[in-house]
Formats: C-alpha cells, sequence, structure tokens
C-alpha cells in the first residue's frame, strides 16, 4: 500500500477527507482487498471514536449517531465494536455517502457475509394494521402508537416502494388523555434461529421518511434505533425503560418538507452472542409545536421501505 493511500485513510477516519477523496477511497477499497485490510487496522486504532459519535463536531445537531452501551455493561467494553461506529461514522460524517461503509463492512477479504433475517412488513403491504398498544410483546407484528397504514398518493405523497406506506397520526397511541410527543413503530425480530458461532454480528437497520410542509408549525425530526436485548420478548417493555440492552445505536434527523423525496435513515449496531432478540423502532417527533393529542399532532408523516440486515464478520 502506497504511503499516499495510507495517508487518505488517515484523513477519512478523522473527517477531514473532501468528498473528492472520499470518492476515490471507496473506489479503491472495492477493487483493493490490501487496502480494505489496512482500513480495518487503522479503523481499529481510532475505535475510540465509538463512544463519542453523538458528540462529534463533525456532525449536525439533527443528524447524530448515539452509540448505546447498557448500564451494567458499560465497563466492558468490545473492541470488535468498533466496526459499527466506523460504520455510522461513514454513513454521517460531512453529510457522505454509504460507500466506504459498504467496504468496512466487506473489510476482512471477503470474510463478512449475510444472514437470512426475517422483518416483517416492511413495505407495510399487507392487510396486517399495526396496533396501538404500546411495546410489542412478540415477534411478527408492528406495535406502537396510533398510525395508519394509507395508499400511495396520500397528500400528495408517492409510497417509496409498494402501494402502501405508513403514516404516524398521534402520540400516546389510544390514550388521547395522555400527553406525549412521540408517535412510536416497534417491531420485535426473533434471533433464536440464527447460528452466531461465537462470530461478530452487526445488525444494519434502515427506513426511508417523508412528511409535507404543513407551515412553520410543522413538526420536522423522525428517529430510528435498534437494540439487542436477552431474555423473553415479553419483557421488552421493563428492558427497554430500564436501558437493560446489550447494544444498540440510534439516530434522529430533521428532515426537508420535500413530499417528492423520500430521505433515508440507517443505523447499525453490534449484536452480542447471548442476545435473543433484536427490537426496531421509529418515531415521528413533535419538535416544533407539541400539540395537545385532541388535536391533530401531525400534519403528514410518513415511513416506508423499512429494511433489516443481520452481518457475520469472521475473525
Amino acid at each position: 500500500m502506497e504511503r499516499k493511500e495510507e495517508e487518505l485513510i488517515s484523513r477519512y477516519l478523522s473527517g477531514e477527507a473532501t468528498e473528492e477523496e472520499v470518492a476515490r477511497l471507496d473506489a479503491r477499497l472495492r477493487e483493493d482487498p490490501e487496502l480494505r485490510a489496512a482500513f480495518v487496522r487503522q479503523g481499529n486504532v481510532v475505535s475510540a471514536v465509538e463512544a463519542d459519535l453523538g458528540a462529534s463536531e463533525n456532525l449536525a445537531p439533527s443528524e447524530k449517531v448515539v452509540r448505546l452501551e447498557p448500564r451494567r455493561h458499560r465497563s466492558e467494553r468490545r473492541s470488535w465494536m468498533s466496526a459499527a461506529a466506523l460504520i455510522a461514522v461513514g454513513l454521517f460524517v460531512g453529510g457522505l455517502g454509504t460507500g466506504v461503509a459498504w467496504a468496512y463492512a466487506n473489510a476482512e477479504a471477503g470474510a463478512s457475509f449475510r444472514l437470512p433475517i426475517s422483518l416483517f412488513d416492511g413495505g407495510f403491504e399487507t392487510e396486517a394494521v399495526p396496533t396501538a398498544s404500546g411495546y410489542p410483546t412478540g415477534p411478527g407484528s408492528w406495535s406502537g402508537d396510533l398510525v395508519e397504514v394509507v395508499a400511495s398518493g396520500y397528500q400528495g405523497v408517492s409510497s417509496f416502494e409498494g402501494q402502501r406506506m405508513l403514516r404516524f397520526v398521534q402520540t400516546w397511541g389510544d390514550e388521547p388523555e395522555k400527553v406525549g410527543a412521540r408517535s412510536n413503530l416497534w417491531q420485535i425480530v426473533d434471533l433464536s434461529e440464527v447460528e452466531m458461532d461465537g462470530d461478530k454480528l452487526l445488525a444494519t437497520l434502515r427506513a426511508r421518511f417523508n412528511r409535507i410542509d404543513d407551515g412553520p408549525d410543522t413538526d420536522t425530526v423522525f428517529r430510528i434505533e435498534v437494540q439487542a436485548f436477552s431474555g423473553d420478548p415479553a419483557t421488552v417493555e421493563a428492558q427497554y425503560d430500564s436501558e437493560a440492552y446489550l447494544s444498540g445505536a440510534v439516530l434522529k434527523k430533521s428532515t426537508d418538507g420535500n413530499p417528492e423525496s423520500w430521505e433515508e435513515l440507517e443505523v447499525t449496531t453490534s449484536v452480542p452472542p447471548e442476545a435473543d432478540f433484536l427490537l426496531i423502532g421509529f418515531y415521528a417527533h413533535e419538535d416544533v409545536v407539541d400539540d395537545p393529542p385532541t388535536e391533530p399532532e401531525f400534519a403528514g408523516h410518513y415511513v416506508d421501505g423499512v429494511e433489516l440486515e443481520l452481518t457475520r464478520l469472521k475473525p
């Protein structure tokens, strides 16, 4: 590897690379296994960035990736989690693309591969209606606050894929007497059939968001999250509220009001061998005006094209 390529990796990892340099590094990583291996080595050296992703001065306040460390494991930092951290940096430093993140995920000379994993109705195309019942108690359904599945073209918004999309309607589900600022949607993903074999696993969640512009009081923020838990999925509410996750990542972003363009949010987290299930979730946030739950709370806020990937990285 030439010294100029080593310097280019360093500039990228420190957030100093220009768009042209990132594009050049992306292309070189795709074609050069030695360079990918060097990228991994240098990435491990700076893995301390994982602890401070949310505070990076290169990230806009509305686009902060936050690495989640469970309270009971904060002293048990796993060095291999730097892969997930650097993927997050690759996605959001300077607002650049996902190419280098792809390279890192595939960096160990082709020794990474996707595992089959079942996500229920990521395009909201089934007849099943998400229930307004708070946290889910098991896999195979969407649950949360009051939402609705609408046809493509509703409020002038075309679905990202298929013929339907999900619209956030109200906070606090079917309990209008309660005041809240977020309309949540969750799903539990069972990992019991996944053979981990002690390898390093990464879970990547992505979804597309859209909204209309209904004037200066229109709320703008969406959030996406994924966490790994152990034990019975029926205990997810207590575990989530007490931050008893094994690992996780969250991202929130202020979006534009152009209904013709969907904006993608993506997060990646490590999946420890002891994990039994993942909790994936999104919410629309009343960041501008917290309307009372007896009034319309969201002008036209949508999610569609939800995808979940589980990747095994060989040591």
